[in-house]
């Protein structure tokens, strides 16, 4: 599982494509899952674990999905997150794919890039101490249910790939599979957070920092 350093891997990401791009803007989208935990179910012997007793009543209760507060539930759901996210940076090197041509129902709700009229001179990276190798095109990474894209703003190809590979990742991974499926759910990516959090900026609030690619710094927002 690798989600626990994801702010660290961004931090690292952000650094040393600002140092090969010192001239570039390098934009951050978010997407977020809906409902993550209660899409998964738990193994009988994980939902045995989970029995509970009202003392007072003589009633047990058993948790059939993941619930929030599990200790084991992070890791049995980044099983799915981060392998829906290593598809999406495949999705992101496939130099064939045509984000025109096959792509989630919901890629045209992305909002726009925000407009490069930001003033400020783009801040000087040192280089990393670390090997951490980069190319020139997207790069998603995960917190649990939240899937953040990193990428620097070079040619409109590949940008447009960056914006929308992760949907398509997500959407690939949880679409029902028969069409006549009597059962109705909710699209597997939050509708309101892809509105609110997937505009591609310099600046975004990521597990609770603010981030910004431009002056390179972290802070509380």
């Amino acid at each position: 599982l690798m989600y626990g350093t994801c702010l660290k891997r961004l931090i690292h990401d952000i650094t040393l494509l600002r140092f090969q791009y010192p001239d570039c803007r390098i934009l951050i989208t978010k997407i977020d899952y809906k409902s993550a935990y209660r899409r998964a179910t738990l193994n009988w012997k994980y939902a045995l674990m989970t029995i509970i007793q009202i003392i007072t009543t003589g009633i047990a209760c058993i948790g059939l999905r993941l619930t929030f507060g599990g200790a084991c539930n992070p890791s049995i759901w980044n099983n799915a997150s981060e392998s829906v996210t290593d598809l999406a940076n495949a999705i992101m090197q496939c130099d064939d794919w045509d984000p025109d041509e096959l792509h989630s129902p919901l890629q045209d709700t992305i909002p726009p890039a925000e407009e490069n009229t930001d003033p400020r001179p783009f801040a000087k990276a040192l280089p990393l101490c670390v090997n951490w190798k980069r190319d020139g095109k997207g790069k998603a990474d995960v917190y649990i249910d939240d899937t953040i894209t990193v990428y620097p703003e070079l040619n409109s190809k590949d940008c447009r790939k960056a914006e929308c590979a992760v949907l398509l990742a997500l959407f690939t991974a949880a679409r029902a599979v028969d069409k006549n499926d009597p059962i109705k759910r909710a699209d597997i990516t939050s509708i309101s957070k892809l509105l609110a959090e997937a505009r591609p900026e310099e600046h975004k609030i990521i597990l609770g920092w603010k981030l910004d690619s431009r002056s390179l710094t972290i802070s509380l927002p």
